[in-house]
This record gives C-alpha cells, sequence and structure tokens, in this order.
C-alpha cells in the first residue's frame, strides 16, 4: 500500500507485513487484509447513483485523508474478519519507508518545477521522458475496464464535419 502526496518525486509507503500465525488465528487470508486496505486508502465503488436517460455516476467510498496519512492511524484500521473487527496492528507490522518514482529520475521536472513550461524545455530533454513513455507496455499507461451501464449514444456532430465547416470556407470552398 502505497500513501503518496507526489507523482514527481521519491513517496513515503507504508508497508504492511502480514504474521501468517495471525491470520491464521483470525481465520483471514492475506489477500482478504489486502482487500479491505485497499478500500479504505484507495477506495472502492460503493453504488451507483441513476439518473434516468444518462449514465450512473459511480459513487467511492473512502476513509478521510486525515485519518489513512500516517501508519499510526492504521494501525487502528479496523479488519473484518469471522470472529468480528480486529485492528490492523494484530494482523501484522506496519513500516514506513521511502520508494523511489520512477519519473522523479527524469530532468524534465526539474525544468517543470521551475516553473518552465513544457514547449520551452531543451528538445533532448523532452526527448528522454517522451522516449520513456513510448517504452512502456499497455498495462502500465492504460487501464481498461468493463462499464457494464454504458450505453454508446452517437453524438449530432463530428470533428471531421467541424473541421470541414472551418476549412472549406477559408479555402473558398463553399
Amino acid at each position: 500500500m502505497s500513501i503518496s502526496r507526489s507523482w514527481t518525486t521519491d513517496s513515503q509507503e507504508i508497508a504492511f507485513h502480514a504474521d501468517p500465525a495471525k491470520l491464521a488465528l483470525y481465520r483471514i487470508s492475506p489477500s482478504a487484509v489486502a482487500m479491505h486496505l485497499q478500500g479504505a486508502v484507495r477506495g472502492m465503488p460503493g453504488s451507483v447513483f441513476q439518473i434516468p436517460n444518462q449514465d450512473g455516476l459511480n459513487i467511492w467510498l473512502q476513509i478521510k485523508a486525515e485519518q489513512r496519512a500516517y501508519s499510526a492511524q492504521l494501525e487502528t484500521y479496523p479488519i473484518q474478519t469471522p470472529d468480528g473487527p480486529v485492528p490492523l496492528a494484530q494482523l501484522g507490522t506496519l513500516d514506513r519507508q521511502t520508494a523511489p518514482n520512477a519519473l522523479g529520475k527524469f530532468e524534465f521536472f526539474v525544468y517543470r518545477k521551475k516553473g518552465i513550461e513544457p514547449s520551452q524545455v531543451p528538445p533532448n530533454v523532452r526527448r528522454e521522458i517522451i522516449q520513456w513513455v513510448y517504452d512502456q507496455p499497455d498495462e502500465t499507461m492504460f487501464k481498461v475496464e468493463a462499464k457494464p451501464d454504458f450505453t454508446y449514444k452517437p453524438v449530432k456532430g463530428s470533428f471531421g464535419k467541424t473541421k470541414c465547416s472551418l476549412v472549406f470556407p477559408a479555402l473558398g470552398i463553399d
């Protein structure tokens, strides 16, 4: 589980180390503990708010930011077990560690932190991060998921139609 305030610099992570004997005592699996923590820290869909004739809005549930910012707060987070809720600290240990961020290693962000616009960053510096993005596998860059409540509705206009309506008159073509 990672609690991070920046995507451009090293992040502080809180690592949970499950104790197999304690998990067995409380009859809960490591994946069930991870699911509880994911829901608490990252959030999870709680419901869908439906509006007639429109796509639904996902409602996410998450504990308040001030209740999940520090490892000491998570130690008391209740994990639901077959025997009832148990504080996370009774199932293992938590420790804070620094995790280097892949994007923080690029010189591009040194310029951005100085307030320099991306188009003003030297081309060789821009090329470095652009190449890194191109080299990433699709699974790293994109999240593809099914949207069960989605229905396709064609739009009345199109980009091509708009482009033609702007270009042709400019060229003197009706």
